[in-house]
C-alpha cells in the first residue's frame, strides 16, 4: 500500500486531506520506507498442507534419524545478477545522466550453476555444471552415479536423499536410476 492510497483512506475514514507527502513523512518518522516486496514462489493450500505434514512427520526425529539424510540442492551464481530491483535517489529529468545509469547484461551471462549436498556429519564437494543447463540425463551421469551414489555407499542402507522437485530430478529415467535409493518427500 503506498502513500497515496493510505492519503485516501484517511480521506474516507476521516475526512482529513492531507499531502501525500505528509504520508511518507509520517511513516519515515516511524521507519516504514516504500521498498519493492521480497518474490516468491506461490504457495498453495495443498502445499501448505503437505509442508504442514512432512514437519509434524518428522518433528520428532533424532539425530540418528537425521544422519542419514542427504540435503542437496543447485545453486546459480552469477557475474552480472539482474540488479533491476535497485533504487537510486535523483533529481527528475536526470534519468539518463551517466551517475544514474546502471549497465545490465542480459540473461544474467556469466553465471555458473553449482551442485551441493550437505548432512549433519558432512558435505559432498561442490558441483560445477558445466556448459548449459542441468537436464535429467546430466543429473543422472554427473551428478546421482558419482557424487550422491558414493555417499549413499559411504552412509549406508539407511541413506535418504533429500532434493528438490526440480523437473530433472522427476524424469522416469532418474526416478528408474534412483530405485533403491529412499527419497525423503
Amino acid at each position: 500500500m503506498n502513500a497515496t492510497i493510505l492519503q485516501q483512506h484517511l480521506r474516507s475514514a476521516t475526512g482529513t486531506t492531507v499531502l501525500t507527502q505528509t504520508v511518507r513523512n509520517r511513516l519515515h518518522g516511524v521507519g516504514l520506507y516504500a521498498l519493492r516486496p521480497m518474490v516468491c514462489v506461490r504457495l498453495t493450500s495443498r502445499h501448505r498442507r503437505d509442508h504442514r505434514e512432512w514437519a509434524t512427520e518428522h518433528v520428532n526425529w533424532r539425530r540418528n534419524e537425521w544422519i542419514s539424510v542427504l540435503f542437496s540442492d543447485e545453486s546459480r551464481f552469477s557475474v552480472h545478477p539482474d540488479n533491476r530491483r535497485i533504487f537510486i535517489w535523483r533529481d527528475r529529468g536526470s534519468r539518463s545522466n551517466s551517475a544514474f545509469v546502471h549497465e545490465s547484461v542480459r540473461f544474467g551471462d556469466g553465471g555458473v550453476l553449482v551442485y551441493g549436498g550437505i548432512s549433519i556429519d558432512g558435505r559432498t564437494d561442490l558441483y560445477i555444471i558445466r556448459d548449459g543447463s542441468l537436464t535429467a540425463r546430466r543429473h543422472r551421469d554427473e551428478i546421482l552415479r558419482p557424487i550422491v551414489g558414493s555417499y549413499a555407499a559411504a552412509i549406508g542402507d539407511d541413506f535418504i536423499l533429500m532434493d528438490d522437485n526440480y523437473r530433472p530430478h522427476r524424469a522416469n529415467l532418474v526416478e528408474d536410476f534412483e530405485e533403491g535409493i529412499v527419497r525423503m518427500e
